[in-house]
């Protein structure tokens, strides 16, 4: 797998995408233009990425993930020889992907994004990038936008929602009841009036 397909496979919300895609630019500009241990030739490219990253205050969550990536990632990485149109072709792919936008009462652990994405690309879009944001605001439930469409899938209005289908049952309930009543009622006046 080359290195835009891999850290395109692996990375699922915008965030995560413009925090790698800054480090790795960084990263690959440190290796060409600085004297560095990976020019002396006295460390591995990923050990070089290590020292960098920690200098970075890089979080361990995305170190597991670079890792996972694996050192020939970071070796096909710094053999790339156009780097600007590299990454512009980066910046391109990442615009025309999908965007799903999902506001929830709470913030996700990288575990449950990363499952999350992982469903979205299996279920929603092969290419698409989630946008998370927690809003307090929301008790339980989320609000997600997808093409351009606001879906509200909060307990607030899902309470709602089904309020008002309580509200319609019990109308018709007593509706057809009363109707029925009427039909009585109305019967028996007739029968009346007409003595029978």
């Amino acid at each position: 797998m080359n290195v835009i397909e891999t850290f395109f496979t692996n990375t699922y919300t915008c965030f995560d995408f413009y925090r790698r895609y800054s480090l790795l630019k960084e990263f690959f500009s440190y290796i060409r233009y600085t004297d560095n241990d990976f020019k002396d030739r006295a460390s591995s490219v990923f050990v070089v990425f290590e020292k960098f990253s920690i200098e970075r205050k890089v979080s361990t969550e995305n170190m597991k993930v670079f890792k996972k990536w694996g050192e020939s990632f970071f070796y096909d990485l710094v053999g790339i020889r156009e780097d600007s149109e590299f990454f512009l072709n980066m910046e391109k792919r990442f615009e025309k992907a999908p965007l799903l936008t999902l506001h929830t009462p709470i913030k996700f652990s990288e575990e449950d994004i990363r499952d999350l994405g992982f469903w979205a690309r299996q279920n929603v879009d092969k290419e698409v990038f989630i946008n998370t944001f927690v809003d307090y605001e929301i008790v339980a439930g989320c609000l997600f936008n997808w093409n351009g469409t606001l879906y509200d899938m909060s307990y607030e209005v899902l309470r709602r929602e089904s309020h008002k289908k309580m509200e319609f049952y019990v109308k018709s309930f007593l509706e057809n009841k009363l109707g029925k009543m009427e039909e009585r009622n109305l019967s028996a006046r007739l029968k009346e009036q007409s003595g029978i």
